[in-house]
């Protein structure tokens, strides 16, 4: 029988008065509200943006009911003006008690606040973080202001050992230790310049003296054996170094969230730090210390870190991170007011232990616990999230109640201070020079100078599936402002999610939430230990419908702000909570299944007679990796495409290895061959009898040194009953004229490698090879060239080798000119004619059928998807559906970029020699509307073709041009326009050799793929897909594609295909996966993943264990 108390509260259901017309948007503004708090900033020359990095980050809101009556009171952070409490008297009325209360903060400057219980006697307790200018006149140290539960309260930071003195940005108290008592980790901004530093190693380590983060251990509870000793007054201690927090002046902090991310019912940290400092991922040891794993659990963060938060998007049960940058929506505003780091810096960064940092949101999606690690897959340009301006608080919540929880980001900047034309022109060292010169005093002048334009906030509605839409305007929150700190709460009571904005020169907002009464609600309010009072760290899954929402409660979050401690529970009105199951901060389980209301609060108080323990989960994946059976690590050359191509976003120097499997020495094992890189031979790997594979030298592999090897066909040329091997080679490293990278026939002598001397290939780089046999009998290798080093962008042919009686017959002048930038390629009877063909593609094309009619290759489009033009990197084909033909899937860039098109969208590529050098350059466009805009930002297309400064001198006037504003209709008529209008990968059902599109799951979306393995992992007759991909090398503007750890997509039949995460399927291979291969050891199936500059791995099937 539950034994915790319940009590149902209908009392504090105080509905807003009943408008007499229906409100149309989610959140109306409110007046008249009593509220008249405006955080006015002026800057002088003494004291402006120039001096202090932070002048414009505004102040934070706190929400919370500081004397117990049910309402929620807010509390606002003020900068140069005071601080402010507003009682709340309900129907969204308010009462300036500041005064009375004592927590005005006068003379100083403020900027987070957090509301918690500090001292364990039920009433908020209210702490300050200051900043600012050292010499401020009022009291320089942060404030504890303990709640004396009469509406006034006394300062007692010294008392407690709070009283911290710094550039404080923020502070969450919670129980990292789980001891009953609400310990502090206090945010801190670094006290020197940005630029006084080198981004050498190890700074990090080095412990700040003036400053720096810190996490305090309350030493209120002191548990020593079996003993409990419970102190007078909390007692705040300094415990970061032993408890492995960072406390370095690099730290740039600016936002700190609190949430349980690997699933163990400890609370762990999530750091966001501004500028060059990466942020940290600290996970709890629940042993009092603390592990920082962010290089290892996400692959690529924000670069100058804002607000996070921490929610769960996709009612999963694992949370997600959310943290804010400052890039620009619109393309116009990318190329004026945003700066991106070059390859080469962000590559030193990387180097120097500084991680991948790009300049946009992220939006860090939690893979789910894995072997005892956190793992996060970043799909913030998926989902659109990753680009809202100048961006401070993110709150992660369910605003509709819809069950599904939506993301609100604060954004706007007083003045634009990264406008490129005002950075790089009045603001040059020349130009202040002269002013100050000729006027002695000239910084506000400057800034005066600067534009100032408030922008919308942005309000992200769920729709599920990961499919986030900004309707902020139709939901009333589209009046521009220059928002920063914003929390959320339920201010009347009435079952949904108010808002309330802290603005810099203006008015702050209180937005009331008029959620559509066919929405059901519970309130839950927990109470928790005496010393805990709000429970603060417990978790809340609630079972609705055979789904699950899942919450914290953690209400210091967004930014410098806090929320509602309630948890608000939002969904249909036809359905019911099935169950609710709290996990208290010290780990105990509660179940509530009966007598479950809704519309209502329900109280629940922590009971330590009712725990429940959660069962072992028992790990049986359906793919095991294995240790110890082949090692093979590849080794890619230090070599950067970037430096003789300016214009390209990615590079095409690492795209192996390729690999293979064949019998080698006829022993009926499965072999390996692996292709190397420039540099580094292709090697063999011979399967022992016990399963494990030993590398053999063989003399003939000399020749793949000099170039890549990107692809390896296995047949038997010489007809002898052995695998003999067709190597194509490439890369961007190597000249055009190179004999490197020619093709190449390995013939096969009793398991010796022997170099075919009598095949002379021409000299091209070639991407891909497929063989066919024609009716006649010849064995047909048909090979696609890549394009000519450092000549992205100009179609290439096809070249057609004949195979007959062990000869090579056919000659290079069998060739299908100008066919496209081709990557893959593949063959099967797609038919239905009893005669294999060719399916080749590559990037800005079309997927093309090669097929052999009277003596006569041709080409044509797959019917169906002859429009159909994507950067293929892979196809495969396989009778997915069991009706007979063979069904394609085409591994794409994805959908997980900044390019997001939509359907009157597409990309054009212009290629020619624009600047008549002898070198071509490649501009990318986005084609909408009839017209042709250049992609890239200024400073790039000026670095490659030095004329256009003249005709474009300032960013605005750039940032306005088309192509044609570039470039001569000469020049665009002599060019090569290739065009791509599709990135998803996909499936093709064929239907009669009509190839109908169907989609794969939203996850085979996440990066770019470049390998497909079609197999049937369960044993149930359907053909399975893993995808493997990833792309790290590319210009920092465009970011790094890294959110794949190899995909599994089971076959559920009828087209559909289920993803499996890492935790059910077993599979998780970070990197760049570049070739997915089946291999039998010892008779049982395998995976082979091959990965770029990383060891090959492999995995058993499960299949018969299952």
């Amino acid at each position: 029988m539950n034994r915790c108390y319940i009590f149902i509260s209908i009392v504090f259901v105080l509905l807003s008065c009943n408008p007499t017309e229906k409100v149309n948007t989610l959140f109306s503004l409110t007046d008249d509200t009593g509220v008249e708090f405006s955080n006015d900033l002026t800057y002088s020359e003494s004291f402006n943006p120039y001096l202090f990095k932070n002048f414009y980050n505004g102040g934070g809101v706190g929400l919370g009911d500081i004397n117990n009556d049910g309402l929620l009171d807010i509390y606002f952070c003020g900068n140069q003006v005071e601080n402010k409490l507003y009682l709340n008297q309900g129907n969204f009325k308010f009462k300036d008690i500041t005064q009375q209360a004592g927590v005005a903060c006068p003379g100083v400057w403020s900027s987070g606040v957090a509301m918690a219980d500090v001292n364990g006697d039920g009433w908020l307790d209210i702490y300050v973080c200051k900043s600012g200018s050292p010499d401020d006149k009022g009291v320089r140290h942060n404030e504890l202001f303990i709640n004396n539960g009469d509406l006034t309260f006394r300062e007692s930071s010294s008392t407690y050992g709070l009283d911290e003195k710094g550039l404080s940005t923020h502070a969450v108290f919670f129980d990292y230790d789980r001891d009953g008592d609400l310990d502090c980790y206090l945010l801190n901004n670094s006290l020197r310049s940005v630029g006084g530093y080198d981004l050498i190693r190890n700074q990090r380590e080095i412990r700040d003296s003036e400053g720096g983060n810190k996490l305090f251990n309350n030493r209120l509870i002191e548990i020593s054996g079996s003993d409990t000793i419970v102190n007078s007054t909390p007692q705040y201690v300094d415990v970061s170094e032993e408890a492995g927090i960072y406390g370095s002046s690099i730290g740039f902090g600016l936002g700190v969230s609190i949430g349980d991310l690997n699933d163990d019912d400890w609370p762990d940290i999530y750091v966001s730090n501004d500028f060059f400092e990466k942020d940290y991922l600290y996970i709890n040891a629940q042993n009092g210390t603390f592990r920082e794993v962010i290089d290892s659990s996400m692959a690529e963060i924000s670069m100058g870190s804002m607000g996070a938060d921490i929610g769960d998007i996709n009612n999963d049960g694992y949370p997600e991170v959310f943290v804010t940058e400052m890039l620009p929506n619109e393309l116009k505003r990318v190329k004026t007011k945003a700066v991106f780091e070059s390859w080469d810096k962000y590559s030193r960064n990387v180097s120097q232990g500084y991680h991948r940092q790009f300049a946009r949101n992220v939006l860090q999606l939690n893979d789910g616990p894995f072997k005892d690690q956190v793992r996060f897959s970043e799909i913030g340009r998926l989902t659109g999230t990753h680009a809202t301006d100048w961006s401070w608080g993110a709150l992660i919540a369910d605003f509709d109640n819809d069950g599904l929880k939506d993301i609100f980001i604060a954004n706007g900047i007083g003045k634009d201070l990264l406008d490129q034309d005002y950075v790089n022109f009045y603001f040059s060292t020349e130009n202040v020079r002269n002013m100050i010169k000729e006027e002695g005093q000239v910084l506000v002048k400057m800034f005066d100078a600067i534009p100032s334009t408030p922008l919308p906030n942005y309000l992200f509605m769920n729709e599920g599936d990961l499919e986030l839409i900004n309707k902020a305007d139709s939901a009333g929150l589209g009046e521009p402002t220059f928002s920063n700190g914003s929390a959320y709460g339920d201010l009347d009571n009435d079952g949904d999610l108010d808002l309330v904005i802290n603005n810099v020169n203006m008015l702050s907002m209180i937005y009331r939430n008029n959620t559509d009464s066919t929405q059901s609600y519970l309130k839950l309010s927990l109470q928790g230990i005496k010393y805990n009072s709000r429970s603060i760290g417990a978790k809340v899954k609630a079972h609705i419908g055979g789904k699950t929402q899942y919450y914290e409660v953690n209400p210091m979050r967004g930014f410098q702000s806090t929320v509602d401690d309630r948890i608000n529970i939002g969904y249909n009105k036809g359905e019911t909570i099935d169950s609710i199951e709290i996990i208290w901060p010290d780990g105990s389980r509660q179940i509530i299944n009966s007598g479950i209301p809704s519309q209502q609060t329900l109280e629940v108080v922590y009971s330590e007679d009712e725990t429940l323990l959660l069962e072992s989960k028992d790990d049986h994946f359906l793919l095991q990796k294995i240790e110890g059976v082949l090692d093979h690590i590849h080794r890619e050359i230090d070599f950067s495409d970037f430096d003789r191509e300016k214009l390209a976003y990615f590079m095409r120097s690492n795209l192996g290895p390729k690999g293979a499997v064949i019998d080698v020495n006829n022993d009926g094992r499965d072999d390996i061959v692996i292709g190397g890189s420039k540099g580094s031979l292709t090697s063999i790997y011979l399967q022992n009898k016990e399963g494990r594979f030993t590398k053999v030298e063989n003399e003939a592999l000399g020749i793949t040194l000099d170039a890549e090897t990107t692809s390896i066909v296995s047949l038997d040329i010489d007809n002898d009953g052995d695998s003999d091997l067709y190597m194509t080679h490439g890369g961007n490293e190597v000249p055009a004229s190179s004999s490197a990278l020619k093709d190449r026939i390995l013939i096969n002598d009793k398991g010796t490698l022997n170099l075919y001397s009598d095949f002379n290939a021409p000299y091209h780089a070639t991407a891909t090879a497929s063989i066919i046999t024609d009716p006649t009998g010849i064995i047909n290798i048909i090979t696609g060239n890549s394009q000519e080093p450092l000549k992205y962008g100009i179609p290439s042919d096809i070249n057609i080798f004949g195979v007959s009686d062990g000869k090579i017959i056919g000659k290079s002048d069998k060739v299908i000119s100008d066919v496209g930038l081709i990557q893959c390629s593949t063959s099967g009877d797609i038919d239905g004619d009893g005669q294999n063909e060719v399916i080749m593609s590559g990037h800005y094309m079309p997927i093309m059928k090669i097929d052999y009619n009277d003596g006569v290759f041709d080409t044509s489009r797959l019917e169906g998807i002859e429009h159909y033009l994507g950067m293929w990197n892979d196809v495969s084909l396989s009778d997915l559906d069991k009706d007979g033909d063979l069904d394609l899937i085409a591994a794409n860039m994805g959908t997980n970029n900044m390019f997001r098109l939509k359907e009157n969208k597409s990309l054009k590529l212009y290629t020619n020699d624009f600047d008549r050098n002898g070198s071509i350059e490649q501009v990318l466009c986005l084609s909408a509307n009839g017209k042709d805009v250049p992609f890239h930002t200024r400073d790039p297309m000026v670095s490659q073709m030095p004329y256009l400064k003249k005709k474009f001198l300032k960013y605005e006037s750039y940032a306005e041009a088309s192509i044609s504003d570039l470039f001569t209709s000469e020049q665009l008529t002599s060019s090569i326009v290739l065009e791509t209008n599709k990135m998803e990968t996909m499936i093709f059902e064929n239907n009669n050799g009509n190839f109908i599109p169907r989609p794969l799951p939203l996850q085979a979306q996440f990066t770019i793929q470049y390998s497909i393995l079609v197999k049937d992992l369960n044993g149930d007759g359907l053909e399975d897909i893993i995808l493997g991909g990833n792309q790290y090398k590319a210009k920092p503007e465009i970011g790094i594609n890294a959110a794949s750890k190899g995909m599994v997509f089971l076959n559920e039949g009828n087209m559909k295909f289920k993803y499996l995460s890492p935790s059910e399927s077993g599979l998780y291979e970070e990197g760049e996966i570049r070739d997915i291969i089946s291999v039998s050891i010892s008779g049982i199936e395998h995976i082979l993943f091959l990965k770029n500059s990383d060891t090959a791995s492999i995995y058993k099937i499960n299949r018969y264990e299952n």
